[in-house]
């Protein structure tokens, strides 16, 4: 039960760091580009551009969820087998039955 407990708090710790950096994205987000500060301008200050591919960034972000992934399934996997020990039974009963 300790393991189980360990491993709660260290996906919920997961679980904080990402909700708190995308909290912060997005406040950054709204907070930069809210149409308070644009809606009287007549020229846009953020002209579309065509960005096709990033593969650095692309690469950047697949990793570090299956890192993250990863870092939760290892202990997952391993509590999980350690649980399906059994051990030694003290008790070992032979029931017969007969219609």
């Amino acid at each position: 039960m300790d393991s189980l407990i360990d491993l709660h708090h260290d996906i919920f710790t997961f679980l904080v760091i990402v909700s708190i950096f995308v909290f912060y994205i997005f406040s950054y987000i709204f907070y930069y580009f809210r149409w308070s500060i644009h809606r009287n301008t007549k020229i846009i200050r953020f002209k579309r551009q065509h960005i096709n591919h990033n593969a650095p960034l692309e690469i950047v972000w697949t990793l570090i969820p299956a890192f993250i992934l990863v870092a939760i399934a290892v202990p997952s996997f391993t509590l999980l087998y350690a649980s399906d020990d059994i051990g030694e039974p003290a008790l070992t009963v032979k029931v017969i039955g007969h219609q």
